[in-house]
């Protein structure tokens, strides 16, 4: 038998001879795959190359709104629409569908059946503007037809409303995409009223305001509303002072 000093030499030895070869082997590998990157490269058929921009990473700076929106949002809503994405057809976006029906019932303080917020009408308007007018551009062979009555959906209010599960069957029925992140930050933000209270909320909103009013005044500036009973305390409106674009 071999000491044991005779064996770790010839360990050692098998091991450098290997990785000797190893290399040897990878040397040829690498730069053949060094030129078939280049060969390819060479070959590419894109015609515009990565935007420098778009590698640098994405930088947003903090910053004190006081337009009438965009406004700050809570870091709670800002978190939550980082959560993971689900579909919305699973379960849990059902259970978050069905915790804003009550938060919004809570913050309108209503129990109806079902409750539609309408940030501007006028687009409505104009659509409805629109579909009339391009009946009337019918030629008279169209106007000569028949006419059916359209298949109504997005303003299908008993589709709508199975769909967020006000008809009290199990089974919903699929009506459109639903802003999966959206919901999640509005049912964030509810829960957010909830936990401070609607009454705190109006009184703290009051305060605020109240705040901003008596600073523009003590910098000289003018509030179109002279009453304060009949001001709005999420909009304020001031009066440019001359000498101010």
């Amino acid at each position: 038998m071999l000491p044991m000093s005779s064996l770790r030499r010839g360990a050692r030895l098998f091991t450098q001879q290997h990785l000797v070869a190893l290399e040897c082997c990878s040397v040829p590998c690498t730069r053949a795959a060094a030129s078939h990157h280049h060969h390819h490269h060479h070959h590419s058929s894109l015609h515009v190359p990565p935007p420098a921009c778009m590698l640098r990473p994405l930088e947003v700076p903090y910053r004190y709104l006081f337009g009438p929106g965009p406004s700050n949002v809570s870091p709670r809503v800002l978190s939550a629409g980082g959560r993971p994405i689900i579909g919305h057809l699973h379960p849990e976006m059902y259970e978050i569908m069905n915790d804003i029906k009550e938060g919004i019932r809570y913050a309108f303080q209503t129990n109806n059946h079902m409750t539609l917020t309408v940030l501007k009408f006028t687009r409505w308007l104009k659509l409805l503007e629109v579909i009339s007018l391009m009946k009337k551009s019918r030629s008279q062979k169209m106007f000569n037809r028949k006419s059916k009555k359209p298949v109504s959906y997005l303003l299908d209010m008993s589709h709508l409303s199975n769909y967020w599960g006000n008809d009290g069957k199990p089974a919903r029925m699929y009506h459109h995409t639903g802003p999966v992140s959206g919901f999640f930050t509005l049912r964030e933000s509810l829960a957010i009223l909830a936990e401070k209270g609607l009454e705190n909320s109006w009184r703290q909103h009051r305060e605020v305001a109240e705040y901003l009013w008596k600073g523009l005044e003590d910098l000289g500036l003018q509030l179109f509303i002279k009453d304060k009973d009949l001001r709005l305390p999420s909009v304020t409106t001031i009066a440019i002072p001359d000498g101010y674009d």
